[in-house]
């Protein structure tokens, strides 16, 4: 009754105090209350800092630089024993090599600092105190199937239906299209060869899935023509012209999410997504 009801209440209002607390300081007007906020949330001092923001992994993980391509290359397959506590014998796994190759732009460690990292001096040279603009950034990481496979379904569950290639709504607005851009060149109005022209953001898997399903081939030939689609696959979503390309999981797929070699300067590769030299 009332005494559960009671109590219930008490959790829930201590569960949302510190909210409250928030909410209460975001709303206001006093200064003192909005730099204690922007302070204990790490936005900045007394202003939202970009900046600050930056250094702290929020606004860009790759600070205190960019990422302005990225290509990738299937170069190889591993075979590696799948992770088994109890049988030793246990069928052994394909992983696939992949080799990410990026395209980075310096862009400071402060605000101020000069974005042109490899604009000359008054007397034509460069300044000691400047870095490389653009640099090139190169790792492998290794992925299975099953990682392909895993990455896939959570890739096609962001976007629209019809933006995931194979599927009934893609292949129906296919033909909407068409039937559009036949109607419109009929008419003589503007041609929609272009917008016809973009294919769906998430290009279709089942080509590499279903490899292992064709009758006669030999092991070795399945494992080639899934690294020939699988490495189609990725190709597709990194190409300038796909707007999942920058997106952050595909980019942590890949590797590519963070730099690969730590801010401060260490030499030593940052392999957290599993990437190797």
């Amino acid at each position: 009754g009332g005494s559960a009801r009671s109590s219930a209440k008490t959790k829930s209002d201590e569960w949302l105090q510190p909210t409250l607390i928030l909410l209460q300081y975001a709303n206001s007007r006093r200064q003192e209350h909005q730099s204690v906020l922007l302070r204990d949330l790490r936005l900045g001092m007394n202003h939202i800092d970009r900046g600050q923001l930056s250094r702290n992994g929020l606004l860009n993980p790759r600070y205190p630089t960019i990422l302005r391509g990225l290509n990738t290359n299937i170069i190889g397959t591993v075979e590696a024993k799948a992770p088994s506590e109890f049988d030793l014998l246990s069928p052994s796994i394909i992983l696939y090599k992949i080799r990410c190759t990026a395209i980075a732009e310096y862009i400071g460690v402060d605000e101020d600092d000069d974005l042109a990292g490899d604009s000359a001096d008054t007397s034509g040279k460069k300044t000691s105190s400047n870095k490389a603009r653009y640099f090139r950034e190169e790792w492998t990481v290794l992925r299975s199937l099953r990682d392909f496979s895993v990455f896939h379904k959570h890739i096609k569950g962001q976007v629209a239906q019809t933006e995931s290639s194979g599927t009934t709504g893609t292949k129906l607005a296919g033909v909407a299209s068409s039937v559009v851009g036949n109607v419109t060149s009929a008419l003589g109005g503007v041609n929609a060869t272009s917008e016809r022209g973009r294919g769906p953001l998430v290009p279709s898997l089942s080509h590499a899935t279903k490899a292992g399903a064709l009758p006669g081939l030999s092991t070795k030939k399945v494992t080639e023509r899934r690294k020939k689609h699988l490495d189609e696959y990725l190709q597709y979503l990194v190409s300038p012209n796909n707007l999942l390309s920058q997106c952050p999981e595909l980019l942590k797929f890949l590797g590519a999410y963070t730099p690969i070699f730590p801010a401060g300067g260490n030499a030593q590769l940052d392999d957290s997504y599993g990437r190797e030299d």
